[in-house]
């Protein structure tokens, strides 16, 4: 590949990770509250919260 191609390949996955990490933040993944969109995990033991399975 090119020069050309490889600064247009890691410019298109940055972007795809920051898009990536936009919406997880978002959904509440990186909040300490529990994500809303994936109620089986919040039958899982949370540290934070000491709920029990």
């Amino acid at each position: 590949m090119s020069l050309v191609a490889v600064v247009l390949v890691l410019l298109a996955v940055t972007l795809l990770v920051a898009a990536v990490l936009v919406v997880v933040r978002r959904d509440g993944y990186g909040t300490s509250e529990p994500p809303h969109s994936h109620p089986a995990w919040d039958d899982a033991v949370l540290p934070s919260t000491g709920r029990a399975a």
